[in-house]
């Protein structure tokens, strides 16, 4: 009926904007990783300097991971 498919239409276009909010943010902290690996890639950095990149690096990582995991729509991951 048409009242089921303007539902179905609402619940669509609600899991597409929780779909984009997350993709949003892995974009993001893509750009980010990005940018650590050029800087990390430069020949004037420190082995210290580029330990903490790594570490922001891998945080980056799990961030992205997190939200995998734990971005849903009605309960569905």
């Amino acid at each position: 009926t048409l009242r089921m498919a303007m539902i179905n239409t609402s619940q669509g276009s609600s899991m597409l904007q929780v779909a984009d909010g997350a993709l949003s943010q892995i974009t993001d902290i893509l750009q980010r990783q990005k940018a650590i690996a050029i800087q990390a890639g430069a020949g004037s950095m420190a082995a210290d300097e580029r330990g903490f990149l790594n570490q922001e690096f891998q945080e980056l990582a799990a961030e992205i991971d997190r939200l995998t995991s734990t971005t849903n729509f009605n309960g569905v991951v």
